[in-house]
């Protein structure tokens, strides 16, 4: 199915529907990925993959295999969220709570942008690069834990 390569988080159509639904009544949520749209290709999936990696108790990020091309910073922005060391004290408070885990991404969302928004130049080179980008060079910045984009 064409539409899971635009995702990095193994989840399902029903997660991604709760999340939708929550961010129908998010006004930050909807302000703020339209803000992220014109910053990153995908930001709209990359705010649903932050939020069902909170409310997921296990969440696995897909290989680099199972992401679009046009996704792989997208992929490098939730290593770098999972490897940040308030993720794991807040994903303890965030499985299976709808609530907490908006909120959560509303905040992570906001650390996301201004992120972005320092990083404007760098996201437009790789993307211009991303196609010619080895899928070995990714995979091994990957495995390094050379991400590190999500961090301000």
């Amino acid at each position: 199915m064409a539409i899971e390569y635009l995702y990095t988080i193994n989840s399902d159509d029903e997660l991604r529907k709760i999340y939708y639904k929550l961010r129908q009544i998010s006004k930050f949520l909807e302000e703020k990925e339209k803000e992220g749209a014109k910053l990153l290709p995908g930001f709209s999936n990359l705010v649903c993959d932050i939020f069902c990696s909170l409310y997921m108790i296990n969440p696995k990020v897909k290989t680099i295999e199972e992401i679009d091309p046009k996704y792989f910073i997208n992929l490098t922005i939730m290593n770098g969220l999972i490897l940040d060391p308030s993720y794991e004290t807040i994903k303890e408070k965030t499985n299976f709570s709808r609530s907490t885990a908006l909120w959560a991404t509303e905040m992570y969302v906001d650390k996301l942008l201004k992120s972005l928004r320092s990083r404007k130049r760098n996201i437009k080179y790789f993307h211009k690069k991303n196609t010619d980008l080895n899928r070995e060079v990714i995979r091994n910045s990957l495995e390094k834990r050379n991400t590190g984009f999500f961090l301000a």
